[in-house]
């Protein structure tokens, strides 16, 4: 049957609710892939040793206590972005979950949706912590790194969903986000190989499988009350 005209817009503005969710995780995609394909050899590292310092072409990997790949002012924003995002980054989303039950943004959640959000959130965790556990043997062809940015953005995804439009929380997470995405980045262009980049994207998946249930279960496809009577009485 014909849908009326309001319920064809709701499904279209659903399907772009749901781009817009996976947008960070899109982003990531985009570039891993950016990263992988660019050379490293074009940048020069330093080479950190007892003789001085050497300047060589990088060679992905590059051995990160030994070398640094030099690009100019963003050398040192590399470097402190790596050291903050690897030591307090998985404590970022659990501020921005704290920010909107401070808002009371929670409160604008489906029944019952409350509890289980601070759940998956410790799900995520814990989840991370085992592939961590699991990985560690074979941490030179899955990049423990790539896999910290994918469960960070899948928690910030989930946070993106709660509440009526962008506030204080949405830009937030945002401003985490864009980190997230240059750590990555570095880490895919010289830090380590293209396998190892792109199976911790694949481990990553795990995580993007429950942000995509979420979103799923927080706006269904097809809500009833999204449909209205067609001319003729019958329902579209």
């Amino acid at each position: 049957p014909e849908l009326a005209p309001y319920s064809a817009v709701n499904m279209v503005r659903w399907k772009l609710y749901l781009c817009g969710q996976m947008l960070p995780f899109t982003l990531l995609v985009a570039t891993v892939l950016l990263a992988t394909r660019l050379p490293s050899e074009w940048i020069q590292c330093q080479i950190h040793g007892k003789h001085g310092h050497n300047v060589t072409k990088c060679t992905r990997p590059i051995p990160a206590r030994e070398q640094t790949p030099q690009l100019g002012p963003f050398t040192g924003v590399a470097k402190t972005v790596n050291d903050v995002v690897a030591t307090s980054g998985p404590l970022w989303p659990y501020l921005v979950l704290f920010i909107q039950v401070i808002d009371h943004e929670l409160e604008e959640l489906p029944k019952g949706s409350k509890r289980w959000i601070m759940g998956i959130f410790v799900i995520v965790t814990l989840l991370r912590m085992l592939c961590f556990y699991l990985m560690r043997p074979y941490h030179l062809y899955i990049s423990d790194h790539i896999v910290l940015v994918t469960s960070m953005l899948a928690q910030l995804q989930i946070s993106q969903t709660i509440g009526t439009g962008p506030g204080c929380s949405y830009w937030l997470s945002w401003a985490i986000i864009v980190p997230c995405l240059f750590e990555a980045f570095i880490t895919a262009w010289f830090y380590h190989t293209k396998q190892a980049s792109w199976t911790g994207l694949l481990v990553g998946l795990l995580f993007q499988l429950i942000t995509f249930r979420w979103i799923r279960n927080l706006k269904p496809d097809h809500p009833e009350h999204e449909y209205h009577a067609m001319p003729n009485g019958n329902k579209a």
